[in-house]
C-alpha cells in the first residue's frame, strides 16, 4: 500500500516566516509612528496660515496689522497632554472653547478660533502696526518637549503683507 505524499510546511519554514514578519514589523512599526507625530504637527502649520491671511486682510483694510494681542489659547498652558482625559498619548487634544477667542482684543480682530480639539495652543503677539509674530505651541507626542512653530508677519520695502512660518526642530513635535 502506498501512502500519499505529505504536503504542508516544516517547521523550521514556518520560524523563517515568522522571523521574516518579526523583522519587517519592528521596522514598520516606528516609521508608522512617526508618520503619525508628523501628520499632527500639520495642524500647526494650518492654523497658522489661517492667522497669516487673516492678519494680511487685516493689513490691507485699515493700513496695519491688528495691534491687540491674541493670548495663548485655547488651553494657555502649552501642553494637552490629558485634557480630554483618559491615557495622554492618545488624548493629547485640547479641548475647544471658541468663545475665549472672543476676547474683544486681537483675536476678535482676526475673525480666529479653534472650534475642534486641537493639539497646539496659539498666540498672536504685534509689534508694531508693520509686524506680528504669532506662535503654534504644542506637544503632539507627549514626550514634555514643547514643539513651537512661529509665524512671523511683516511688512516688504514696497509696504506689501509678507508672512513666513518657522518650523521647530527637526522631530521635535
Amino acid at each position: 500500500m502506498q501512502y500519499p505524499a505529505r504536503r504542508g510546511f516544516t517547521l523550521i519554514e514556518l520560524m523563517i516566516v515568522v522571523a521574516i514578519i518579526g523583522i519587517l514589523a519592528a521596522v514598520a512599526i516606528p516609521a508608522f509612528l512617526e508618520y503619525m507625530k508628523r501628520s499632527k504637527a500639520t495642524e500647526a502649520s494650518l492654523n497658522l496660515n489661517k492667522i497669516g491671511k487673516a492678519a494680511k486682510r487685516v493689513k490691507g483694510e485699515i493700513g496695519t496689522y491688528a495691534t491687540e494681542a491674541g493670548a495663548m489659547l485655547p488651553h494657555g498652558t502649552g501642553t494637552c497632554c490629558g485634557d480630554s482625559g483618559g491615557t495622554p498619548q492618545i488624548n493629547n487634544k485640547c479641548t475647544p472653547t471658541p468663545t475665549a477667542f472672543s476676547d474683544g482684543q486681537g483675536w476678535s480682530h482676526l475673525e480666529f478660533s479653534v472650534d475642534e480639539p486641537s493639539v497646539y495652543n496659539y498666540q498672536y503677539v504685534p509689534v508694531s502696526g508693520s509686524a506680528f509674530t504669532a506662535y503654534a505651541v504644542g506637544d503632539s507626542d507627549c514626550d514634555s518637549v514643547m514643539a513651537t512653530f512661529t509665524l512671523v508677519g511683516s511688512t516688504t520695502a514696497a509696504g506689501n503683507a509678507a508672512v513666513s512660518i518657522i518650523p521647530p526642530l527637526p522631530r521635535v513635535y
